[in-house]
């Protein structure tokens, strides 16, 4: 992913950051300079050397300098370039390991749906203040079915959950996804006919 943000360059890293793991793709946050280019930083995820890419780059000509390592980097650009940098890093992406396996998600808890209670939520955000050295917990739920998706005020996506086993008999756990509606995660919940694929 590449984003293009009328911003101050110091904020570009952590909105690389955060569009990384938004949606687990590599991802360049450029903002413009006074010079007229652009400069920005990039994260990456596991498989892709985002730094190679940088260097490889700037080697063919794409970027003005640029270097970085694995998971992360830093360049300038010439505006009129960033559509080929962004295929040529497309390109490698394709050949990569990231692009073989995706993300691997790592979590720190799996939960049934009896376990999903709001005290559990409330004694891991007792362990908050969360950053870079104390991590938001992942979490997963276990044997589960979504079993109905509901659209907020046409805006949010309300998500229940049910045990495949059991369905109506069992536990119910509701789940709201903000703004979802008219996203791509969001648009691939509502087409789904019957609603009932194992998470």
């Amino acid at each position: 992913a590449v984003a293009i943000v009328d911003a101050h360059e110091g904020i570009v890293g952590i909105s690389a950051a955060r569009l990384k793991e938004a949606f687990d793709v590599p991802a360049f946050v450029l903002a413009p300079t006074p010079e007229g280019t652009l400069k920005g930083s990039g994260r990456s995820v596991s498989g892709f050397d985002l730094g190679a890419a940088i260097i490889a780059a700037r080697r063919k000509g794409l970027i003005i300098k640029g270097g970085g390592h694995a998971m992360a980097g830093g360049l300038t650009i010439e505006h009129d370039k960033v559509e080929a940098f962004t295929a040529f890093v497309d390109a490698r992406i394709a050949q990569s390991d990231y692009a073989d396996t995706g993300v691997i998600s790592k979590v720190d808890a799996e939960l049934s749906l009896n376990q999903a209670r709001v005290d559990f939520v409330d004694a891991m955000a007792g362990m908050a203040p969360f950053g870079m050295g104390n991590p938001t917990p992942r979490v997963v739920l276990k044997d589960v079915i979504l079993a109905d998706v509901r659209v907020l005020k046409d805006k949010h996506l309300k998500c229940i959950f049910e045990h495949p086993k059991y369905r109506e008999k069992g536990r119910k756990v509701e789940a709201l996804i903000w703004n979802a509606v008219d996203t791509a995660f969001g648009n691939v919940q509502m087409k789904l006919d019957d609603l009932r694929f194992t998470v």
